[in-house]
């Protein structure tokens, strides 16, 4: 199960995103942030593997956020959700170590392919199924 903190300053895109997130398969958010820092302590405190960042948020801005983590934790994936699509800010991001890059616009479209490609790069015990584990019987 991939634990997934969502952070935009915006409450009602970052509830329906949320719960569009949800709906994926192997997908759990377990947080939502409303700016910069909330991020930052929340992703400290729950370790998510990863967090959809938008850029214009206040206090600290997306794009500083996205460094900072990336710098303490290299193996959370980073990807950013946002309604910039100026080459500028893809740049910036892809310079940052992003894992990933949607608009706002395409997120529909885009979604299923970028947690897709991020599946395959996150440690395999993300990556099994219920079912296929056998659990332990009592007493062994």
């Amino acid at each position: 199960m991939m634990k997934i903190l969502v952070a935009d300053d915006n409450k009602e895109f970052r509830s329906a995103f949320a719960k569009l997130l949800e709906k994926q398969r192997g997908v759990k958010v377990v947080a939502q942030a409303q700016d910069g820092v909330e991020t930052i302590l929340l992703a400290q405190v729950l370790k998510p593997d990863i967090i959809t960042l938008d850029i214009s948020m206040p206090v600290l801005n997306g794009l500083i956020v996205g460094r900072k983590l990336k710098l303490e934790s290299p193996s959370t994936r980073i990807v950013y959700v946002t309604v910039h699509d100026e080459h500028t800010y893809e740049a910036i991001a892809d310079l940052i170590g992003a894992d990933g890059y949607i608009h706002k616009a395409s997120l529909k479209e885009d979604l299923p392919k970028v947690l897709g490609r991020l599946r395959k790069t996150l440690p395999k015990h993300l990556n099994v199924r219920r079912q296929n584990v056998i659990p332990l019987k009592p007493g062994s």
